[in-house]
């Protein structure tokens, strides 16, 4: 059997003063809570698996002088903006320090990208100075793919506890996966209540607030990393999502292919240091330029 803590269920809740969004929390939590230390802490599961991160991370953000939340959700992110891995360093969280880009909303689709960038934000706030961080990794997906994501994302992040939100059903392969002879691992209920949301029309809304100021600029064709072996027109046809990438690999801005020809590629992006971009990475997401405000004011720099 692996080795993992299961913390009792209890039907005791309260609500934690530092948590932005506040969500009930069970007693479980709590007992959670107490058995941490400060080090590096990957939470997945089902269900619940972000709003127990941010509780860890205000309840950790009282002791500590400096807690750090390495987002890795991709398709429903609390920092930063789809498609991309974000760090925060600062209350509450939300605001990104760096974003590293991935270009799906499903993480099995390029696990390469999303353990390296997973590994760097979390050197990057370790540099910083944060003693805790805590990596929301995203709901845990079924099959062996992605446990075998997990796995590796608990590696590359050096997570020394790892937490898992539990629902009813046999979790022991998931357990076993996550082991390693100097992690702890824990198993948690998830929050009391049901939350439904639409995470279509969520990521919608932190599109078109990443969106809100664009404008067209033109980059030679050069700066372009190729993704596949298909034609160029295909791989950067009109609203293809792109991450605008500093030299150090953060992502600076993501844009939208707006136009090709043939020596350059005209890219809608609220990037405004163009002299900050060393390549740019096609992602697989499209998306429709009429869904950013004052569209009909572009113009091309």
């Amino acid at each position: 059997m692996p080795r993992s803590n299961v913390l009792p269920e209890s039907s005791v809740h309260t609500r934690p003063r530092s948590v932005r969004r506040r969500v009930p929390v069970s007693a479980e939590w709590e007992r959670l809570l107490a058995c941490l230390e400060a080090g590096t802490i990957l939470v997945t599961g089902g269900p619940g698996h972000s709003d127990l991160a941010r509780y860890l991370l205000g309840q950790l953000d009282r002791t500590l002088s400096r807690v750090a939340l390495v987002d890795a959700t991709l398709g429903y992110p609390s920092v930063g903006v789809p498609g991309c891995l974000g760090l925060a360093l600062t209350r509450p969280w939300r605001a990104p320090e760096a974003l590293w880009f991935v270009g799906e909303l499903d993480p099995r689709a390029r696990p390469l990208p999303t353990v390296v960038g997973t590994s760097r934000l979390v050197e990057r706030a370790r540099r910083q100075g944060a003693q805790a961080v805590i990596v929301d990794g995203g709901a845990l997906q079924p099959g062996p793919e992605g446990r075998e994501l997990q796995r590796h994302l608990a590696l590359a992040a050096g997570a020394d506890q790892v937490v898992t939100v539990t629902h009813n059903g046999d979790h022991t392969a998931v357990l076993r996966a996550l082991e390693a002879p100097d992690r702890e691992v824990y198993r948690v209920g998830p929050p009391p209540g049901e939350r439904n949301g639409d995470p279509a029309a969520y990521r919608r809304r932190r599109f078109a607030a990443h969106f809100h100021d664009a404008r067209v600029k033109r980059f030679g064709l050069h700066r372009v990393m190729r993704r596949g072996s298909g034609s160029l027109a295909e791989e950067l046809e009109p609203g293809r999502l792109l991450g605008l990438i500093r030299e150090d690999g953060t992502c600076a801005a993501l844009g939208t292919v707006d136009a090709l020809s043939n020596d350059h590629l005209a890219v809608l992006t609220p990037c405004r240091r163009r002299s900050e971009i060393h390549h740019i990475e096609p992602g697989s997401v499209r998306l429709s330029p009429a869904e950013w405000p004052g569209s009909e004011e572009r113009e091309a720099t």
